[in-house]
């Protein structure tokens, strides 16, 4: 049987200790600035595409807010739909194309997906969906799924 000598005992320690408060630290020591969103509706997810450009998306009445300038100032976008709730967004590829999903008809429980190109000065809207949605991923520009109620998976291979 090996003994260990109490200076390499000591050395083990220290290091076990040390590492424990370096990720104790790390984890805990996180600090969160609020920033102005210039919108009071709740927003329900968040997504940046680079150090810089990140979109916010919200509750009814359509809400996107987007910054360009890592989020000290936001500006309002007004896709031009009402009466949908948007869950989640992904980037496919671009800071300019940008998807999201949510419920559209909120009484009625549809799903809807949109789309911009162009940095939110336009979106295209999908609402032929039947089931409310409530996330979207992409594994490249475009191949990406939906998920939403009732076990509802779509697929996409065109972004």
């Amino acid at each position: 049987m090996t003994q260990i000598s109490p200076m390499k005992h000591s050395l083990q320690l220290i290091s076990i200790i040390a590492l424990n408060l370096f990720v104790f630290s790390g984890a805990h020591g996180q600090i969160w600035s609020a920033q102005t969103s210039n919108t009071n509706i709740d927003l329900h997810d968040i997504n940046f595409f680079d150090d810089n450009t990140g979109y916010a998306f919200g509750d009814t009445l359509s809400t996107v807010v987007k910054t360009t300038n890592a989020g000290d100032l936001w500006s309002g976008l007004n896709p031009v739909f009402t009466d949908v709730e948007l869950l989640s967004s992904a980037f496919l590829g671009s800071n300019s194309a940008v998807i999201a999903v949510g419920t559209h008809d909120v009484l009625g429980g549809k799903g809807v997906v949109i789309k911009t190109s162009n940095g939110g000065s336009s979106w295209t809207t999908d609402t032929s969906i039947v089931e409310k949605l409530f996330d979207v991923s992409f594994a490249s520009s475009t191949d990406g799924w939906i998920s939403g109620e009732n076990g509802y998976i779509a697929h996409t291979t065109n972004g």
